[in-house]
């Protein structure tokens, strides 16, 4: 650098932030943040036995996808997960009382993880039913299901965990600041606003269940398994989640029974419709973008729950096989147009928005984020 260049240069100090924020970094953080957590936040069964790579990888993207149309019903499976392993875990108190058991195993038996060689070499898949027995039997041996080789075949990523966590952070505190500033909120916002509600509520029921194990711990038996048990096992194998049934979302028999699981699928339902309700008044380019908005809302809100009726009649056995086929047909023709509807609506509607949408809550840019 010449002496030239050197005086004529300018020199700053401590710059701030440009004020305000754009389309294009609107659409991108919202994204970007509903893509984490759902990724993040999704613990799925053991595969089949035999499935290869691409096999495993259609299956995460699938149920990925899954997740991003109906984030509520991945919520109640996490839920349902929770409830089985802690009635698992009740079952073996003993084995838990001597710290040889915990939470994670009971999850990690029944998304499959378990499998039993007999003394001809055959592996079958262990069925949670059968565990307790086996083991009150002296058929297997407890230590030989190692907590700390479940933590090496979990691929529960701290490092993704945390940048979740710190975009879920961030991503409340500006909403919160918009608030309290009385700036206006986009509906891709409250869009957003549903699935981090989801993924939280999944989190929570699924923090102790491994995440992306392919492969099963075999152990072997300690003396020769009966062969109606082997049966059992080949028969029964694992208790799959709903959606690993074919993917039949609205399969009554795998939503819950008891008055309680009613109750938990409702609050999963309104947890997400209720995050659309909040745009009622929301500024909206046409009038009939509202009226649509405001529909569509609803539907997201209520149409979930009339399964709750449609499992109580089913479970009277008042509900013929006709009937549940066309529920399903025209529940999942409706929801999904209404989800497809809501997720056009909430980037269609940025094309008319208030001014203040694009003025940014100061400290809000300096908190890490994406």
């Amino acid at each position: 650098m010449t002496n030239s260049t050197t005086s004529h240069a300018t020199f700053v100090a401590w710059t701030a932030e440009p004020d305000g924020r754009g389309t294009a970094s609107l659409m991108y953080s919202c994204l970007s943040t509903i893509l984490i957590c759902t990724w993040s936040a999704l613990h799925i069964n053991l595969p089949r036995q035999g499935a290869t790579t691409w096999n495993n990888v259609l299956r995460k993207t699938r149920y990925m996808l899954l997740a991003l149309i109906a984030p509520e019903y991945f919520a109640y499976q996490a839920y349902d997960d929770w409830k089985d392993a802690r009635a698992l875990s009740s079952t073996l108190k003993i084995y838990e009382e001597r710290g040889e058991w915990d939470r994670m195993l009971s999850f990690f038996a029944l998304m499959g993880g378990i499998a039993v060689r007999d003394s001809t070499g055959h592996a079958f898949r262990l069925p949670p039913s059968q565990l307790e027995p086996l083991l009150r039997k002296q058929c297997i041996n407890i230590g030989d299901i190692d907590s700390q080789q479940v933590h090496d075949k979990s691929k529960g990523d701290p490092f993704t965990k945390a940048i979740a966590f710190i975009q879920i952070t961030w991503f409340f505190l500006q909403l919160i600041g918009r608030v309290a500033a009385h700036l206006s909120i986009t509906t891709l916002e409250l869009f957003t606003l549903a699935y981090v509600a989801c993924a939280l509520w999944t989190y929570i029921f699924w923090w102790n269940k491994p995440k992306d194990v392919t492969v099963p711990l075999t152990i072997s038996a300690t003396s020769a398994l009966a062969p109606q048990l082997q049966d059992t096992f080949a028969e029964s194998d694992y208790k799959p989640s709903f959606l690993d049934r074919n993917l039949d979302i609205l399969g009554f028999e795998s939503l819950g029974t008891t008055r309680f699981e009613k109750v938990s699928l409702a609050l999963c339902c309104l947890m997400f419709g209720v995050c659309h309700l909040l745009g009622w008044n929301a500024m909206f380019p046409t009038p009939i973008e509202r009226l649509l908005w405001r529909i569509a809302s609803i539907c997201c809100t209520l149409l979930p729950l009339s399964i709750i009726p449609m499992m109580q009649v089913d479970d009277m056995g008042k509900l013929p096989e006709t009937g549940k086929i066309i529920y399903s047909l025209g529940f999942g023709g409706v929801y999904l147009i209404v989800r497809l509807f809501l997720f056009f609506e909430v980037f269609f509607a940025l094309r008319l928005v208030p001014h203040d949408v694009y003025t940014d809550v100061p400290w809000s840019q300096y908190f890490p984020h994406l």
